[in-house]
């Protein structure tokens, strides 16, 4: 059985940037990256590259590119954590030994929370698709080249999920377009979602709020998406609240929708002794909220969307992770398990919220909803500068930074 200093679970944001933050601070470490997708993908881009502002190869790498130097990638797929005895196993039943391990997994769509959803993305004829699905962009991209008007549905989901803002922020792109092409006079946008409001951030929810009136949005709050009616093209509800029940809407007819499934952790860390066991983050990876250790098994660290942390899931989030648990990490090998560990993560995370194209508000916050901004000027008031960054700025330092470790 092979035996590694470092095994970094998963190929996205979160392990890739950790691995690479290691092998440069420490280049004798022998690290080990688990990864079973022959591409990288830069998530944030999808949105651009799914209201045709950006061209596809924008959000992708191969793997091979950005598996860091000296690093040992293992093209397979995790199926058990053995905590106790150090070793994991992979899909081809091999075993791997670890001195560390970096559980980075990232999540998994529950595409089946909504039934008849996943036939429904595959079908190119029927106009549903999703972001979330990097393989179903450019779906998303000829509906829109295509739609001549109708009712639009955007929905949220409940639980928590990656990039929070995505499932509406996408709508005030595509509402732009359709101003553009002259379609907009002749279409309806629903945004729904099991919670009162957009966002519910205070300031930023205000401000999302007055948009979308501006813009003729309507919200159907309270409410989810739990079926898709192919054959009538509907999507069929349920309400969330007693309120919300004594409206009597049980299915909105469609023209174009834009789902958003569930999400939830892979399932070997749901499976395990690893993951929190109640609340709200039940199925989520257990860490500590600061040092991002797992408070059991002190030579395990989570990060990214897979941890259960109180804070939004957004590659920003899992950046800065990336750095503590590097910082961590290094420690522990230094100085032993029992030594206090001096990284902390204060909860930071930053998810843009498009208002149309070319303004953006950069809601960026720490534990317990703490202001966290970086830019100049109130946090809630439309930026340029936050679309610039956002659109033609970060995916450039993604690429040649982030992802080197610098």
């Amino acid at each position: 059985m092979k035996v590694f200093d470092v095994v970094v679970v998963g190929g996205g944001t979160a392990g890739i940037t950790t691995a690479a933050r290691l092998k440069r601070a420490a280049g004798n470490l022998n690290i080990a990256v688990i990864e079973p997708s022959g591409n990288h993908f830069h998530q944030p881009s999808f949105t651009f590259i799914a209201a045709g502002l950006e061209q596809p190869q924008l959000g992708k790498r191969a793997m091979s590119e950005v598996i860091p130097t000296r690093c040992h990638w293992v093209r397979d797929a995790l199926t058990r954590v053995d905590a106790e005895n150090n070793t994991i196993q992979l899909s081809s039943g091999e075993f791997l030994g670890y001195r560390v391990l970096v559980l980075a997994p990232g999540l998994t769509l529950d595409v089946e929370s909504v039934s008849g959803l996943g036939e429904s993305l595959s079908d190119r004829n029927n106009p549903v698709c999703s972001i979330y699905d990097s393989s179903n962009l450019d779906k998303c991209r000829t509906l829109l080249s295509q739609f001549t008007g109708g009712l639009m549905l955007f929905s949220m989901p409940s639980g928590p999920i990656k990039c929070a803002s995505a499932p509406f922020k996408i709508i005030n792109l595509i509402d732009d377009q359709l101003r553009k092409s002259g379609v907009r006079e002749v279409s309806r946008i629903v945004f729904i979602t099991p919670y009162p409001g957009f966002f519910g951030l205070p300031g930023y929810e205000q401000t999302v709020v007055e948009n979308a009136k501006r813009r003729g949005i309507e919200l159907l709050q309270e409410h989810e998406v739990t079926k898709i009616d192919a054959r009538n093209r509907q999507v069929l509800l349920t309400p969330v609240s007693e309120i919300a029940a004594t409206r009597n809407i049980r299915n909105v007819r469609y023209d174009f929708a834009h789902i958003t499934p569930r999400m939830r952790a892979p399932s070997f860390i749901r499976e395990s002794q690893l993951h929190h066991g109640e609340g709200t983050q039940s199925d989520w990876l257990l860490v500590d909220p600061f040092t991002l250790q797992h408070p059991r098994f002190l030579n395990i660290f989570g990060l990214g969307d897979v941890a259960g942390l109180p804070t939004m899931k957004s590659a920003s989030a899992a950046i800065k992770q990336a750095e503590v648990v590097a910082l961590n990490i290094l420690s522990l090998f230094k100085a032993g398990k029992a030594h206090s560990l001096p990284a902390r993560y204060n909860g930071y995370t930053s998810c843009p919220l498009y208002l149309g194209i070319g303004k953006s508000l950069e809601a960026e916050i720490g534990y317990e909803g703490q202001l966290l901004p970086s830019l100049p000027g109130s946090p809630f008031s439309p930026s340029r500068v936050s679309w610039i960054l956002n659109r033609y700025i970060r995916p450039k330092i993604y690429w040649n930074k982030t992802l080197k470790g610098l």
